[in-house]
């Protein structure tokens, strides 16, 4: 089973600088590591992947919008449509699952990652990222996320998905976090955002 690519798309009140981030009630979440049932966006998959969690811990209203089995190619070719729907202040991404999966180039998926990361802050949005690790043995965190998150000065959180899928009781399969999984998908990016000044 394919990972699907995920932006966390948040309204922020304030301005991102110095990690400084303020924002609104609504929160719209496009996932990955999540399979094909998050599309249908049901209260049972809310709270299995962690979105009810979510919204629980940051006091904010999540709204989970996926396609599994996106590339990075295919997430940039549709984030201009997403940010026009959603006009997010804070966009949370953590796409390029689907790259290593089907073993296309590498460097590749970082630019298409660094494009994303352009295009969203064009349209006036800031980025954090979170780093995917790449499938295997023992599965890691790829190397350019947290080159793209120095080079933009990103909030970046390198290891929380590398943790949760080395970890037998946090995954359903190699690339899949369970509902446990997903619990503390949702810990770490409410502690992010928090520690972040965001909420």
């Amino acid at each position: 089973m394919e990972n699907t690519s995920w932006a966390l798309l948040l309204k922020e009140l304030g301005t991102f600088h110095a990690r400084a981030l303020t924002i609104s009630k609504r929160v719209v979440i496009c996932p990955t590591v999540v399979d094909a049932q998050i599309v249908q966006a049901t209260p049972e998959a809310a709270h299995v992947y962690g979105f009810a969690q979510l919204e629980a811990l940051i006091g904010r209203k999540v709204v989970a919008s996926g396609i599994p089995g996106e590339t990075t190619a295919e997430g940039l070719a549709r984030l201009d449509a997403v940010l026009e729907e959603t006009k997010p202040a804070l966009v949370i991404l953590s796409h390029g699952g689907n790259d290593f999966l089907r073993q296309l180039d590498e460097r590749q998926a970082a630019d298409n990652v660094r494009a994303m990361v352009r295009l969203a802050r064009a349209r006036g949005a800031q980025v954090v990222l979170l780093a995917v690790p790449k499938p295997g043995l023992v599965p890691s965190p790829v190397a350019f996320y947290g080159d793209i998150a120095k080079e933009f000065g990103l909030a970046y959180d390198r290891d929380t998905l590398t943790d949760i899928l080395t970890d037998r009781e946090l995954k359903s399969d190699l690339v899949h976090p369970n509902a446990k999984g997903y619990a503390r998908l949702a810990q770490s990016i409410a502690a992010l955002l928090k520690k972040s000044g965001a909420v």
